[in-house]
């Protein structure tokens, strides 16, 4: 069971909260401090909303650096985007936002079957190539003036490519197992955002027959630093990162050519 969550619904909701709190005065002490407990209670609900919001852009910004390899489903070229938000709706304190995604398949052999609740697919690709962005841009946030920034993009390319995909649906219960692999591959990938209070620039290109990693954390008082270490074999890849956020803050570099590695630290506080 798949659940969509929509961003822009939960800020509306938020936003519909906010404007609820409007404290009363009353003779009755009562009263006073019922009504006290129920802007409370609004104001918890709101910020949950936030949260959740935020939660699932902080979320969709990660997968969109960690999709699945691509295997096309038909052969051709292939484009989607999809814009949101308006000027009014800016000014309010909502996002505008773009995404694109350009994908080309020269050739394709799959199959798919189901027996009962039993189902499985597999298909083989050559000559693919996957683009994807994404920005947006936001002026207000909680009804304070908050410039925010966020752009991503990613692509990468692979002679051929093949996966298989089996499980079992149960109703409401749904299990599934996918293994992909691919050869001749190359990649990258970019993302910045720029806000008063968070600054994220990272890039990272190349292409790897092997890659793996290694974390390890150390948490002392209110302090977690988490180091991580990655190496690669058959490869040639550069990268860097930095991100300054709230409570956090991260630099990570990488290198290799046939064999090479990288380092990143992190320290929350």
């Amino acid at each position: 069971m798949n659940i969509i969550l929509d961003t822009e619904q939960c800020n509306r909701i938020a936003d519909a909260l906010a404007n609820l709190q409007q404290s009363q005065s009353f003779s009755d002490p009562n009263l006073q401090a019922r009504d006290h407990q129920i802007q409370n209670q609004i104001h918890l609900i709101e910020n949950f909303f936030r949260r959740l919001s935020t939660m699932v852009e902080n979320n969709e910004n990660r997968l969109i650096f960690n999709q699945d390899i691509y295997v096309g489903s038909h052969t051709g070229l292939t484009v989607n985007t999809n814009s949101s938000g308006s000027i009014p709706s800016l000014l309010k304190g909502k996002a505008l936002g773009a995404k694109a995604n350009l994908a080309y398949t020269g050739m394709l052999v799959g199959s798919a079957k189901s027996i009962g609740p039993f189902f499985g697919q597999a298909g083989i690709s050559a000559i693919e190539g996957n683009i994807s962005g994404k920005a947006s841009f936001r002026v207000l946030k909680d009804k304070k003036l908050y410039p925010e920034l966020n752009l991503q993009a990613q692509g990468n390319a692979h002679i051929a490519a093949a996966s298989v995909m089996g499980g079992v649906n149960l109703g409401m219960v749904q299990t599934s197992i996918r293994t992909a692999a691919e050869v001749g591959a190359v990649y990258g990938h970019a993302t910045a955002v720029l806000a008063p209070e968070k600054q994220v620039l990272s890039a990272q290109v190349g292409a790897a027959a092997v890659r793996g990693e290694c974390v390890l954390a150390i948490e002392l008082a209110n302090i977690k630093v988490t180091i991580g270490i990655s190496g690669s074999l058959g490869s040639v890849e550069a990268g860097v990162h930095y991100s300054n956020e709230p409570g956090s803050w991260e630099i990570g570099t990488n290198a290799a050519l046939f064999a090479g590695g990288g380092l990143r630290i992190r320290v929350d506080y």
